[in-house]
């Protein structure tokens, strides 16, 4: 997690320092205006080369968009229409044919201009409410690769856009061919790709930081400038990337083209949220239900105790590690057939966590060695380094692409923090309590503040329980949010081993079990029933008269006594 801290924070103050894309202004337009964008007195440096313009679409309202007295140089005009939560449509005429339009929020079209001029027809179809659309009009030179020239898969002829699609874990970009300027071959060789991914801020929706994530993710320069290179998956298409899904966390998608190493073009960025911000409840929430959220509650409390107080109450602690440890297990497990609805697994999850958790209980109260109960607790600790390792970036490295190579070094990070805490058994298990606990308390607070730390766990679960998963890039989004709760993770971590230390200073490392405990009591009543001289009956007993009040006077002899003391 500090290499994931470093790795970020120069990013973040060269990009605070970096200089702001100047603002847009929004304007309205009505149904059938004519919206021109001139490029008469471009010079065909990259800087001329883009005009952006919001405009306000009405309901039901159409305009054309064109661009007179192009220079002769232009081969294709690149017309882009993005909005942010509602769909608009984009064609060549009025004619609207599969082949013809595309419909979507972020949509393009390449047209060839013809006497010096070029237009397309961008519609709203929505029925209640008007759509503010970021409208962008690039050129391409004669010499420029063509993004999308040789599409086999997507409706129109010239496909420039990106497919984007999503589940609840995942999200598929997809993208077709370019052609090379000259000759027009879709055989060529001559043509690199790169992908790029942006995150906009986290938990922010508003149109104006949608707009702007879009911006910086237009041309090449832009590109390269702010968004992040991702790495080519092996045994997959060039052109198609799986990234890991974070619901309500705004992400940007380009691909750049370049040909010969010399001249490049962009395809049309396309932004995603995971789900949709109309009905933030019901998708982008990872917890809905009042049972999910029960449970959330219940895992800040425990991750309480168990931070400041786990090695303390010690069976309270066995009993919880073997609940989370069997619940995780039973959740992946389960997973796999997919037969479950979300709550299902939740449900079997905890049952079976509850029968683990008694189990490992059981192990302490009949048996009680240090070494073994204490194991599965620095195995949880591995665990937790393990995913924060891959989550920190380790995951997204080539070599680990390949499932046997990242299962492989996950389980040797796994196995390999009780070997290094074996030496200590009492300290290891306070540190293992109180970093777990430190992360129990954080997670439920990352869910309702909107961060992402909480994917340290469920990226992992997701790599075990979906086949679909193991292509996915994780690169997970960390910005001040993550940042803050990584430190305040670390700082409770910190309070919690000194907090523990504190209540067992001058005591024994570990309690005894329970039933050795048993065991001495009944030992200890035994010996005391014993009598003292051997051959004495266990009922013999000493009796004083009635009334006799004197503590020092002797006692008479029972009947037992009195009998024996006759023959």
């Amino acid at each position: 997690m500090l290499l994931r801290v470093l790795a970020v924070c120069l990013p973040l103050l060269v990009a605070a320092l970096a200089a702001d894309l100047p603002p847009l202004e929004v304007r309205d337009v009505n149904d059938g205006d004519v919206v021109p964008f001139s490029f008469s007195n471009t010079s065909g440096s990259p800087d001329d080369l883009l005009v952006e313009e919001i405009k306000v679409l009405p309901v039901l309202g159409r305009v054309t968009l064109t661009t007179p007295n192009l220079p002769p140089f232009i081969r294709f005009v690149l017309f882009q229409a993005h909005s942010q939560i509602y769909n608009v449509t984009l064609a060549y005429n009025d004619t609207l044919l599969p082949t013809t339009h595309v419909n979507g929020t972020n949509v393009g079209l390449l047209v060839q201009p013809k006497a010096n001029m070029a237009q397309v027809e961008l519609s709203n179809f929505n029925i209640e409410t008007n759509v503010s659309v970021l409208i962008v009009v690039s050129i391409l030179r004669v010499e420029d690769p063509i993004p999308g020239g040789c599409n086999m898969e997507f409706n129109t002829k010239l496909a420039p856009y990106l497919s984007v699609t999503y589940t609840s874990d995942m999200i598929t970009m997809k993208s077709q061919l370019a052609a090379p300027p000259f000759p027009y071959s879709c055989r060529s060789n001559l043509l690199d790709y790169d992908v790029y991914h942006l995150y906009l801020e986290e938990r922010n929706y508003s149109q104006g930081a949608y707009f702007d994530g879009i911006r910086k993710m237009l041309t090449p320069s832009r590109i390269a400038e702010h968004g992040k290179l991702v790495p080519e998956i092996i045994g997959r298409p060039t052109l198609q990337r799986t990234f890991s899904s974070y619901p309500g966390t705004g992400s940007v998608y380009a691909v750049v083209v370049r040909y010969d190493n010399e001249f490049d073009a962009a395809y049309v960025p396309a932004a995603t949220y995971a789900c949709s911000i109309v009905f933030w409840n019901d998708t982008c929430d990872v917890l809905t239900s009042t049972f999910s959220k029960l449970l959330c509650a219940t895992i800040l409390f425990l991750g309480v105790f168990i931070c400041f107080a786990g090695h303390y109450f010690f069976k309270a602690e066995m009993f919880i590690f073997g609940f989370l440890s069997g619940g995780l297990i039973a959740y992946i497990l389960v997973s796999l057939p997919g037969n479950f609805d979300f709550e299902g697994h939740l449900a079997i999850s905890v049952l079976i966590g509850a029968i683990f958790g008694t189990f490992w209980l059981s192990l302490w109260w009949f048996y009680g060695i240090p070494a073994i109960s204490t194991l599965l607790i620095t195995l949880t600790l591995g665990y937790l380094v393990a995913a924060t390792v891959f989550f920190s970036g380790a995951a997204d490295v080539p070599v680990f692409q390949n499932e046997i190579n990242y299962w492989t070094a996950f389980f040797c990070i796994v196995v390999a923090v009780p070997i290094f805490m074996a030496m200590a058994a009492h300290v290891a298990n306070i540190i293992a309590c109180s970093i777990f606990g430190a992360f129990a308390i954080i997670a439920p607070i990352d869910h309702y503040v909107g961060s992402n730390l909480k994917y340290i766990i469920i990226n992992n679960v997701r790599k075990a329980a979906n086949p679909d998963f193991k292509t996915a890039i994780i690169d997970p989004p960390y910005q001040t949010r993550d940042l803050i709760l990584s430190v305040a993770w670390g700082v409770l971590a910190i309070l919690g081993a000194c907090v523990q230390l504190y209540l067992h200073k001058n005591k024994p490392p570990f309690p005894p079990p329970p039933h050795t405990v048993l065991l001495d009591q009944r030992e200890r009543l035994a010996l005391e029933n014993e009598p003292l001289l051997r051959g004495q009956p266990t009922h013999s007993y000493a009796s004083v008269s009635v009334g006799d009040d004197s503590v020092f006077a002797s006692p008479r002899a029972g009947p037992s006594s009195a009998g024996q003391e006759g023959n």
